[in-house]
């Protein structure tokens, strides 16, 4: 990734930054994150108020950045990490990891 970002350091921070980001609300709709801050999951309805939600229909505003410009660079750089460990896989390499 460095490398196709390679002298637009303030665009690949940028993108570093809404990547962890879109990763933690990923992550936090696992009904085992964060339950108390984020009830709202991907697995098990949930009671808010008197109302009991339903995931298939929720709508799940924090991930409307995927969206969005960095949302869609985001998805880009997604399929690529998943394109490149798969032909690392396929070729008996490690896949390449980055910190």
């Amino acid at each position: 990734m460095k490398e196709a970002y390679r002298g637009r350091a303030a665009q690949l921070r940028e993108v570093t930054r809404l990547a962890r980001a879109l990763a933690r609300e990923i992550e936090k709709l696992a009904p085992a994150v964060d339950r108390a801050g984020s009830p709202e999951n991907a697995e098990y309805p949930w009671e808010s108020g008197d109302e009991v939600i339903s995931p298939c229909g929720y709508s799940y505003p924090r991930l409307s950045l995927l969206t969005r410009p960095g949302g869609r660079t985001f998805l880009k750089l997604v399929t690529r990490a998943i394109q490149e460990f798969e032909t690392a896989k396929a070729s008996g390499r490690q896949p390449h990891r980055s910190n």
